[in-house]
């Protein structure tokens, strides 16, 4: 699938504890994919996904996704309010195995357009294949 602009982290078998950092303006819409491929066996696939985000304050997500070969987990995420948030992906696979990945954003200050903010929320998603 085609996107356009997007975030992508790598989910590494070997440094577990990384965490992708992205900035955002408010506003500012895109899709955040996690890809696996680097972290699972060639015979694993992903088949269902958990987006969570602590508080739900300064990033709207909508619309996750599992792709089509079963090694990637995206969400939209829209900027609000200026601020950090974190969101943790967490793949479960064929084989039972449960893989998180953290991501943060960092929303930027910038100028008001008097833009109506959208509402926030959820603070999870789940997606099945």
């Amino acid at each position: 699938m085609n996107y356009g602009q997007v975030t992508s982290v790598y989910a590494s078998g070997y440094t577990r504890s990384r965490v992708h950092l992205s900035n955002l303006y408010p506003m500012e819409k895109r899709r955040l994919i996690v890809h696996y491929n680097g972290l699972l066996q060639p015979e694993e696939v992903i088949v269902s996904a958990r987006i969570n985000m602590f508080v739900p304050s300064s990033v709207l997500m909508s619309d996750a996704e599992i792709s089509e070969d079963g090694k990637d987990v995206s969400v939209l995420v829209q900027a609000s309010y200026a601020g950090r948030i974190s969101i943790r992906v967490q793949a479960t696979t064929d084989s039972g195995n449960v893989y998180p990945q953290l991501c943060a954003f960092r929303v930027l200050r910038g100028p008001w357009y008097n833009d109506p903010y959208p509402v926030i929320g959820p603070s999870q998603l789940e997606v099945f294949a």
